[in-house]
C-alpha cells in the first residue's frame, strides 16, 4: 500500500499549508474536533495546539504511528486511532469534522458516500460544521486530464496519473525517495459536485457551500483545481 509506503516521506510531499490551517480555522468550531484520514496528523497537531480537542484516524498503521510521535514531540494530546473512516460510530461526539487530502473518494460508490454522510452528520453535534475537500472532478472530466503536477522535493518525488472511466479512476502513482521506487495504482470514485451536494442534502446537511480549494472565492465547476465544501448540521 503506497499510503504505508509514504508514511515516512508524507511530510515532505503534502506539507501543512497555512491558507489551509486558516480555512480549517474559520469554518470549524472551537471544541471537539474529528479528522477523518489524518494522515500524519500535521492539521489535527495544529488544531490542538490552537485549543481543540481532536481525534484523528487514518487507515494506514504507519501514518497513525508517525503522527502519534509528531504530537508527543509537539506536546499536544492528539487520540490517533487506526481505522477506516466508514466505521465511525460516535453520535452527536464532535462540534466539527474535515475530511481532506482527497480521501473521500476512496470510498467506492455513490451509496456507500452517502453512507458516510450520513454517518458523519450522526457523529457531530446539533451545531456542528463539516468541511470536505477533493480533487474537482467537473474539471478533471471536463478536460479530461490525465496527469497532475509532479511533486518534487529533494528527498522524495511524487509522479500522478489517471485512467477515467464513466464510475472510476485508476489513480496511479510512483513515489521515488533516495532508498526506492514505488509503484501503486488506487481506485477512486469520482464524485461530482452536484452530486456531493444532493448527498449531503439527503441526510440533512444543511447551509452547504462550494468553494475553490481553501480559499473564500467561490467554487468554478469547469475551472477550479479543488473543490472544498462546508455544511452544517
Amino acid at each position: 500500500m503506497v499510503y504505508d509506503a509514504m508514511a515516512e516521506s508524507y511530510d515532505y510531499i503534502f506539507p501543512k499549508k497555512e491558507p489551509t490551517f486558516r480555512f480549517l480555522q474559520q469554518h470549524l468550531p472551537k471544541g471537539a474536533l474529528l479528522d477523518v484520514a489524518c494522515a500524519t496528523g500535521e492539521y489535527a497537531i495544529a488544531l490542538a495546539k490552537d485549543g481543540n480537542h481532536v481525534k484523528g484516524i487514518d487507515l494506514s498503521k504507519p501514518m497513525i504511528k508517525r503522527a502519534r510521535m509528531k504530537a508527543e514531540k509537539a506536546g499536544v494530546a492528539v487520540d490517533f486511532e487506526q481505522g477506516r473512516m466508514e466505521d465511525i460510530r460516535a453520535y452527536e461526539a464532535y462540534d466539527g469534522m474535515y475530511c481532506i487530502s482527497n480521501s473521500l473518494v476512496h470510498l467506492p460508490s455513490e451509496a456507500l458516500i452517502g453512507r458516510f454522510f450520513q454517518r458523519l452528520y450522526d457523529a457531530l453535534k446539533r451545531t456542528g460544521s463539516l468541511v470536505i475537500q477533493m480533487v474537482n472532478y467537473d474539471r478533471i472530466y471536463r478536460y479530461d486530464i490525465r496527469e497532475l503536477p509532479k511533486i518534487q522535493h529533494p528527498k522524495v518525488s511524487l509522479e500522478r496519473r489517471y485512467s477515467l472511466y464513466e464510475d472510476k479512476v485508476v489513480f496511479h502513482t510512483k513515489l521515488t525517495t533516495k532508498q526506492d521506487v514505488l509503484k501503486d495504482d488506487v481506485a477512486l470514485y469520482p464524485l461530482h459536485s452536484e452530486n456531493a451536494v444532493k448527498l449531503l442534502k439527503h441526510v440533512g446537511f444543511k447551509d452547504i457551500r462550494l468553494y475553490d480549494g481553501f480559499s473564500e472565492r467561490p467554487y468554478s465547476k469547469h475551472e477550479s483545481f479543488a473543490l472544498v465544501i462546508t455544511a452544517q448540521k
